[in-house]
């Protein structure tokens, strides 16, 4: 099974999100991951489940926050949801190696590792791949424009992409746009 990790972040700090947000709206980048993670396995951390658009459609419903995907959310706060998950497809794990045993178990092909930041930090030394947007546009948040070299301290509740080995990790796809850049990293082995 491949293990990938599909993530966002800014090309000059890896800055990934702020108050629990994504600092962008990239409506490519949202079609990349719906069109990559359909029909998969993707991981969440608790906190990132909870950012999700459709989460409290799925708290008060129990409609299905992404559509067409198993979702796995690490927690050790499962207790929340047990009378809340009427959803098919949806599980609850206490770490990454239960996740990846999950969908090992259910036939998957590649598991995503949709973040958060832990999520990632555990999954960056056993991911084959990375589906990377790189944003290197100025973050705009709130309607003011943030220059994240110089005025990154204006953000509150700042969460990274780990740092990892570039050198371990080859680029076998890039598309350049206005703005940002889609990759595909391969784990050199």
């Amino acid at each position: 099974m491949i293990i990938s990790i599909i993530v966002a972040y800014h090309k000059e700090n890896k800055l990934i999100g702020f108050d629990n947000k994504l600092p962008w709206h990239i409506s490519d980048d949202l079609k990349r991951f719906k069109k990559l993670t359909t029909g998969h396995f993707v991981v969440f951390g608790r906190n990132t489940f909870e950012s999700l658009p459709n989460f409290n459609r799925f708290i008060s419903e129990g409609i299905h926050p992404l559509k067409n995907r198993k979702i796995i959310i690490l927690s050790n706060n499962k207790q929340k949801y047990l009378n809340r998950n009427k959803c098919l497809d949806l599980y609850f794990v206490d770490s990454l190696d239960q996740a990846i045993t999950l969908a090992k178990e259910q036939g998957e092909s590649e598991l995503f590792m949709a973040g958060g930041s832990k999520v990632y930090q555990h999954a960056i030394d056993r991911a084959n791949k990375i589906y990377l947007t790189e944003v290197h546009s100025e973050i705009v948040i709130a309607s003011s424009t943030i220059s994240v070299s110089s005025n990154a301290e204006e953000i509150t509740n700042k969460v990274f992409f780990p740092e990892y080995d570039l050198s371990k990790w080859k680029v076998t796809s890039e598309e350049i746009f206005e703005g940002y850049t889609f990759k595909t990293l391969e784990r050199i082995f």
